[in-house]
């Protein structure tokens, strides 16, 4: 009962662009959007590790059947809680065009990473020799 009110607080203020969050610092919303994507590809090795396990469990169809009727009862639960939140009260979006809103959005996260920088200029270097280094190494 409290996840929709989350979902659409949450919603409304990134299209508003007046989220809590969206104003302490753009970098910190990249680095959750980030975190998604860990957790997205954590979410596939664990799905393939499951069906690698069935595999020794029952036979090779069985398995295959087994994981995928697992992900689309997830995925038709997913879609129907989605089908009902979004019954229930449209997504009033203030502003349609997703290329403005990008636009706006890489600006306000540069001038984060600007401010950044500026505040920490040590810290920044550091990073940037870091990932230097990191990338040397793995492009031989």
């Amino acid at each position: 009962m409290l996840l929709p009110l989350v979902e659409q607080a949450v919603i409304n203020g990134v299209i508003s662009h007046k989220a809590p969050f969206m104003k302490k610092n753009k970098l910190g919303l990249c680095l959750v959007a980030l975190s998604g994507f860990f957790l997205l590809a954590a979410l596939g090795f664990g799905i393939s590790t499951t069906h690698m396990w069935l595999l020794t469990v029952t036979t090779p169809l069985e398995a295959t059947a087994i994981t995928a009727a697992g992900l689309l009862t997830t995925g038709l639960l997913i879609m129907l809680a989605g089908f009902f939140l979004l019954k229930k009260k449209p997504v009033s979006t203030q502003n349609n065009d997703p290329l403005e809103w990008l636009e706006s959005f890489k600006d306000m996260l540069s001038d984060d990473i600007h401010e950044s920088i500026s505040e920490n200029p040590k810290t920044a270097v550091t990073l940037a020799a870091i990932a230097g280094f990191i990338a040397a190494n793995y492009t031989r």
